[in-house]
């Protein structure tokens, strides 16, 4: 069985190699944001120079086209603002309820991290920079069109008749048509 691949967003050991100028050159394995495993180099005039720099060069990268105007030191609410300027084709309801939810629940707990800090593995539950969790709400069954026909039976509405009558149900029978031969 083969090594596990690095987490992505990180790298492996870091390798240092002289090169012909007499610079040191500093060098590591990324896992892109793609999944692939790209090898990063940076040189130095010392070996402290060029691990900076890679360092540097690794904290900053971004995508493996490198165009775009986020990078891991962007902040999640310019992510957000980011996302919500595209046009998706929502419709006004849809972008409403997703505006809600992004200002009440997402940029409190998350806007002011930087997008190299929020990680599957950084987020177990909650931060302790979050609000405290909604309470759940019970989802209400719908409402039918006509309250004696419920089949939630309430205080307000009667039971529905039955044919036998039976005294638990609380209401008469149903009358019975005569049967034709």
């Amino acid at each position: 069985m083969g090594r596990p691949p690095l987490p992505v967003g990180t790298f492996g050991t870091i390798g240092f190699f002289p090169t012909a100028g007499g610079e040191v050159q500093a060098r590591a394995r990324f896992r892109d944001f793609d999944g692939r495993t790209r090898l990063v180099s940076k040189t130095g005039r010392s070996k402290a120079a060029a691990e900076r720099a890679l360092k540097t060069e690794l904290t900053t990268r971004r995508g493996p086209h490198g165009t775009g105007l986020l990078t891991a030191s962007s902040r999640v609410t310019a992510l957000v603002d980011a996302w919500l300027a595209t046009d998706h084709g929502w419709s006004t309801g849809t972008e409403r309820t997703y505006r809600s939810i992004i200002r009440t629940s997402v940029l409190p707990a998350l806007g002011e991290l930087c997008l190299r800090e929020v990680t599957p593995a950084g987020w177990r539950g909650r931060s302790p920079r979050s609000p405290a969790p909604a309470a759940r709400v019970r989802p209400r069954p719908p409402e039918p069109a006509c309250r004696a026909c419920s089949p939630w039976p309430s205080s307000t509405a009667p039971s529905p008749p039955t044919r036998s009558g039976t005294p638990a149900s609380g209401s008469p029978a149903l009358p019975r048509r005569p049967r034709e031969p």
